[in-house]
């Protein structure tokens, strides 16, 4: 199969939108959108989740680019082209998103999570206004349940700061992980309940590491030969090197209830340089013990 190369710039316009577009282009080509119409209608006959209207905005934005479709004075839009046009694209697109979804795989891949501030929050009225749907980022909580759960060999939770609220979060999260897993925690200060940054959550925790066979690392070394503390501010949550979060969220309350943090789940090279990273602070930790 050849395909034009109208067709050819049609695809590589509209890729973007393969989630959304062979659904929403099928819509289009039926009789019954050959007048005017508005986005929501067109939402709704597709199928798609209300979350999905900006994005679908944007998509007949795009159209109009590409000269299919207009957008008219009463805000809605009309269809430019001959339906067949539109009917030729439709399994064209959804092709790409199987592709995409289901046989191409990146040597990293990566997506943003997000803990959202308390309500009501001026950063999600400002991300609303710049048309930033910040309802379609995945939920810090949730990536942090899916590395767990994904783990099959062993699973990392490297955070600076643990309160008791955190304690709470932070065993859940090591029992969702299979009872063959490998469960390791880096704190700070464990061994100095003096310090300021002593993590007061990990008396609460204590009986949870016990029976789960928790290893528990200290990474807050002497510096040697001169004054100092070798330690860390990084948030990390690893699952068998090949799956990872490093972000800003603690485990405490505020990371858990009031603050917006913000980070990156990862697959493939990426996450498994983190590993290479936590190998390392795993040896110096246990070489210090």
């Amino acid at each position: 199969m050849t395909l034009s190369a109208a067709t050819e710039n049609y695809l590589r316009a509209l890729t973007p939108w393969a989630d959304i577009a062979p659904s929403a282009l099928a819509c289009l080509s039926r009789p019954s959108f050959a007048g005017p119409f508005d986005e929501r209608r067109l939402c709704d006959e597709a199928g798609l989740p209300s979350t999905q209207a900006i994005a679908l905005i944007a998509f007949l934005r795009k159209l109009c680019e590409l000269g299919l479709l207009e957008e008219r004075a009463d805000l809605k839009w009309q269809i430019k082209v001959p339906p067949n046009t539109l009917t030729s694209l439709a399994p064209l697109v959804a092709a790409i998103a199987f592709y995409r979804s289901a046989l191409h795989r990146d040597e990293t891949t990566a997506r943003v999570v997000l803990t959202r501030p308390g309500h009501p929050s001026k950063l999600e009225d400002a991300l609303r206004s710049m048309g930033f749907a910040a309802g379609r980022l995945e939920v810090t909580s949730e990536a942090f349940e899916d590395i767990a759960a994904t783990a099959r060999k062993r699973l990392v939770v490297m955070t600076p700061f643990l309160d008791i609220h955190g304690a709470g979060w932070l065993s859940n999260l090591l029992k969702r992980a299979q009872p063959s897993v490998q469960r390791t925690v880096i704190l700070r200060y464990l061994s100095d309940p003096s310090h300021p940054s002593h993590p007061e959550g990990f008396s609460a925790l204590r009986a949870t590491l016990t029976t789960l066979g928790v290893e528990m690392l200290d990474y807050a070394l002497r510096r040697s030969g001169t004054v100092g503390i070798e330690t860390f501010h990084a948030k990390v949550v690893l699952a068998d090197d090949d799956y990872a979060y490093v972000g800003s969220a603690n485990m405490n309350r505020s990371s858990l209830e009031n603050a917006m943090e913000l980070g990156v789940l990862m697959r493939g090279e990426a996450a498994r340089a983190v590993g290479r990273v936590v190998n390392a602070i795993r040896a110096v930790c246990k070489a210090d013990e």
